[in-house]
């Protein structure tokens, strides 16, 4: 049980009329249930990581968090301000393996175990990495002494770490803009066409991307698609297919405003000439469209830039998710995220620059 120092909250009956968070679908969320059936006016307050447990902890917006003991300790260590009492449990603890059903690792693996056993090195990495406090980082003074308690030096060595997400993340994001811009033309071209059915099934594609959440299509698309076709994509190819499905919906409406808003008399004069529909869209109408729409094209990206974090959800380590790393590693929680903030805006400050000199220059082309 992790509270602020001085809090007095020692005991699970300290709890009573307290607001305790803790992690979703873990050990220490059942044991939480139990106690708040024994303790009256415990309000449990779920989320999804620790780290955001500890920092709802340190803004006041809960009393105390139930997490596991280890992770406690270091925590407690790193945050001068915290402190943790262990909660005696009632029922045999353990850590567990899980292998695929019929796997023929299990035997082997148990034999390991086993050895490990009766020559006693189990033991000794239970006592190096569960009661030993040398793994915990060290809290400097300033920290220490309490206040803003905000110390960017602890990340110091861990930026380059952080800074190699920028290259996956511009990757993720052109692929992503790409790919999204051919999905989105092709929609688009789909929704002025005479023929009906296309129009609707592109109208209908649109409306479905654009009514469901983004997070959720990119969970659907990453946990969904090897169980229902056998392929085991990866994240990034998830995030890439997530984005491209769901930036090619809104382009969609965009690039479509952006055709209709050329004047009609630039299609009547090429069908005159006898131009083929292809090239006419090719070569006269696409190219002024793309003038019209650059401005929300820019936006679209930038908008894909900044939501390429969603990715880390599933586990690709691009910016946020290095920070996410770096706060775990070293717990602690505001420093990596704060970090990972600037090096977005500088993109997004960037990208923004680049598309004003090119706006500019088509301009100056007309």
């Amino acid at each position: 049980m992790v509270a602020p120092k001085n809090s007095n909250l020692k005991q699970p009956q300290d709890l009573a009329g307290k607001k305790v968070g803790i992690q979703l679908g873990t050990i220490q969320e059942q044991n939480a249930k139990k106690i708040a059936q024994k303790v009256t006016g415990i309000q449990l307050k779920q989320l999804n990581k620790v780290p955001e447990i500890i920092q709802e902890l340190k803004s006041g917006r809960i009393d105390a968090a139930i997490v596991e003991d280890t992770v406690a300790r270091g925590f407690a260590q790193a945050n001068p301000e915290l402190e943790f009492s262990v909660i005696p449990s009632e029922e045999a603890s353990g850590s567990a393996i899980a292998f695929p059903k019929g796997s023929t690792f299990v035997e082997p693996f148990n034999q390991g175990l086993q050895q490990m056993k009766d020559k006693g090195e189990l033991e000794k990495l239970v006592t190096k990495w569960f009661t030993q406090n040398t793994s915990a980082p060290t809290v400097s003074s300033s920290a220490a002494k309490g206040g803003l308690n905000l110390d960017f030096t602890r990340i110091l060595p861990d930026i380059p770490f952080i800074l190699k997400g920028i290259p996956l993340t511009l990757l993720f994001t052109l692929f992503s803009v790409f790919l999204g811009l051919i999905w989105g033309t092709v929609l688009s071209l789909c929704k002025i066409t005479a023929i009906k059915p296309l129009t609707w099934l592109a109208n209908a594609y649109t409306s479905v991307f654009r009514g469901t959440p983004l997070l959720l299509q990119l969970a659907l698309v990453y946990y969904a698609t090897p169980q229902l076709t056998g392929y085991d994509i990866s994240a990034l190819q998830a995030g890439v297919l997530t984005f491209t499905l769901n930036s090619g919906a809104y382009m969609s409406e965009t690039i479509r405003g952006g055709i209709q808003a050329v004047d009609k008399g630039q299609t009547e004069a090429a069908m005159s000439m006898g131009v083929p529909y292809r090239l006419m869209m090719w070569d006269i109408i696409l190219p002024q469209a793309l003038k019209n729409i650059l401005p929300a094209l820019v936006n679209e990206t930038i908008g894909l830039l900044k939501d390429s974090a969603l990715v880390s959800t599933i586990g690709v380590v691009e910016i946020l998710r290095s920070a996410q790393i770096v706060g775990a590693n070293k717990y602690i929680y505001f420093e990596p995220l704060l970090f990972a903030g600037l090096i977005y805006y500088v993109l997004v400050m960037g990208l923004t620059r680049s598309a004003s000199v090119l706006e500019r220059r088509l301009r100056q082309s007309e």
